[in-house]
């Protein structure tokens, strides 16, 4: 199950004893780790929402480390573990909305996974995560995306002095 929410929702979903992957997106809080290359940058004060959408879109797609940082919540949702990410839930930023709300998009669209969104952590007792889960064309998308992750990790191990696996004797 992907579940999005403020970060003391998430707190107390932990106290519930719920294991999750977590991830900070747009919360305020900084000792989680932070989705920074999912901020696609912009001038927030000349774009739209539908520009910003169709920008957003590529630019998870085409920015090599964007794509690593979304593989890192699509994976293990493909392998059967909840993910939370932490999200300001304030509605007094529109950008932030925007953000939020892109980012569900992107991963419902592409991967036909629903993410639910919470207040409290009470909240993700009224969800069952085995009602979540990839569509048949999010499966696919799902396969080709890790193979490309595969290839990015190994280029970024690579470009950072790491041996190649040719390098090692069988």
């Amino acid at each position: 199950m992907l579940v999005f929410g403020p970060a003391r929702a998430c707190l107390g979903a932990i106290r519930q004893n719920k294991p999750f992957a977590i991830f900070n997106f747009t919360s305020l809080n900084e000792s989680i780790n932070y989705l920074n290359r999912l901020v696609m940058p912009a001038d927030w004060s000349s774009i739209t929402y539908e520009q910003y959408r169709d920008a957003y879109y590529r630019y998870l797609i085409v920015d090599d480390y964007a794509f690593v940082q979304l593989m890192n919540i699509m994976i293990p949702l493909e392998e059967g573990v909840d993910v939370f990410i932490c999200i300001d839930t304030s509605t007094l930023n529109n950008v932030i909305s925007w953000l939020n709300d892109l980012l569900m998009e992107f991963i419902q669209d592409r991967y036909g996974y629903t993410a639910v969104i919470i207040n409290e952590a009470s909240d993700i007792d009224s969800f069952d995560s085995g009602d979540y889960g990839f569509n048949v064309p999010g499966i696919i998308n799902m396969d080709q995306d890790r193979a490309r992750y595969t290839v990015e990790c190994e280029k970024q191990r690579l470009l950072a002095g790491g041996k190649s696996y040719a390098d090692y004797p069988i």
